[in-house]
């Protein structure tokens, strides 16, 4: 299928060319003086591609007319968006694009895309897609290449949407079921069943990890307009990923002590203080995290739990608005006018639709985390599954 969808493509280009190339023939003309260009002398003037500019100009808009065509009829719709395997068409790209820096022993910027675990580690932060879709603030990739073609990077992009899976096809049907196991399982067949191949990375309670809980302290604390995201940067500092924390050079693995970060979030001089007034300093705990976190060497590592049977509001909810909420909507100013600081101002905004809304990135509401990657699949679904129970003070 994807064969002849690919010589479909090549026919449909052949053919849009004939119609251009022969729209373009006319009889020849008679040589005729060039127009002096400070004169605005329309009159009795044929309108044609008479000079070099117009041309060109009329070839670019052929040319993004041909590319939209060809996406529309013959281009996303048949990348074979409906049956995805991981190691066929995910990691394959991945192989033929990215293994000469980030795979085969070689890990640039600590990232090793010859792996399941390494790619779900880049995938669930937003890390993946920004870059190969050359977002602001990620770093271009494929380093030095063409960017990927449109059929990669919708591939990738719907594996990860849909959970990414190790193994079998991603749904797209839309309507799978939320899992309420409890192994933290996703769907992938589209009749509402669990595929029980899905395997996750347990996480270990002594350990901190950078992906669940340092990155999201950073953007709803730090990188904001102003002060740490990659537009503003201030004093050179961007706290929007892995990378750019490191860079930074406010880290010293195993040596939270001499971190300038874990130094600046204790200060007690306000001028000097992070995040500076008039926002609240961070919550002693997680100072904490993130000097055990820096202790621990300051690894960019991850975990994967999903606990869907036992959600409550002060075990599963209010934590992850703490840590990835509060930041924004708590204190003197919140953004937006909103404070998700207590129970009753977070079951409003559940109880009103826009809590689900904003973290799952509908249409006509604005998407949180504002500064940060949208919420892991599981946390969304453990929201989704408290609302629809009432959102209890449970």
């Amino acid at each position: 299928m994807r064969r002849l969808a690919k010589i479909s493509q090549f026919t449909m280009l052949c053919f849009i060319f004939l119609i251009y190339h022969n729209s373009c023939k006319h009889e020849p003309l008679e040589p005729f003086d060039v127009p002096d260009p400070t004169v605005n002398d329309t009159m009795d003037v044929n309108p044609m591609p008479g000079d070099t500019m117009m041309v060109d100009s009329m070839l670019m808009d052929t040319l993004v007319i041909d590319t939209m065509l060809i996406d529309t009829m013959f281009g996303i719709d048949s990348c074979g968006l409906e049956f995805i395997d991981f190691g066929e068409d995910v990691l394959s790209i991945f192989e033929q694009n990215c293994f000469a820096c980030h795979g085969n022993g070689t890990s640039l910027g600590g990232v090793d895309l010859s792996s399941y675990a390494g790619i779900v580690q880049v995938g669930m932060t937003g890390q993946l897609l920004g870059s190969i879709e050359h977002e602001p603030g990620f770093n271009p990739m494929p380093q030095g290449g063409a960017m990927l073609s449109p059929c990669s990077i919708a591939i990738i992009e719907t594996w990860i949407q849909d959970g990414m899976p190790p193994t079998g096809t991603t749904d797209t049907t839309g309507v799978g079921t939320i899992d309420t196991t409890g192994t933290g399982t996703v769907d992938t067949t589209g009749t509402g069943t669990v595929d029980t191949t899905i395997s996750l990375i347990p996480c270990d309670p002594d350990t901190v990890y950078f992906q669940n809980t340092i990155l999201p302290i950073f953007q709803s604390n730090c990188a904001f307009s102003g002060c740490h995201n990659a537009a503003s940067a201030q004093d050179g500092v961007v706290l929007i990923s892995y990378e750019s924390v490191m860079a930074s050079g406010e880290i010293d693995p195993f040596d939270a002590d001499d971190s300038d970060v874990y130094e600046d979030l204790l200060e007690d001089d306000l001028d000097k203080r992070m995040p500076p007034p008039p926002y609240d300093p961070l919550p002693w705990d997680q100072i904490q995290l993130i000097g055990q976190w820096i202790n621990q060497g300051a690894q960019n590592n991850f975990c994967e739990e999903c606990d869907l049977e036992n959600v409550t509001f002060s075990n599963t909810i209010h934590p992850i608005i703490q840590l990835k909420c509060e930041g924004c909507h708590s204190g003197n100013s919140p953004q937006g006018g909103i404070s998700l600081s207590n129970y009753s101002q977070i079951q409003a905004k559940a109880l009103d639709g826009s809590l689900y809304a904003a973290v799952n990135h509908e249409n006509g509401y604005t998407p949180m985390p504002l500064n940060g990657n949208q919420l892991p699949l599981c946390e969304i679904d453990q929201i989704a599954l408290w609302i629809q129970d009432g959102a209890p003070n449970n």
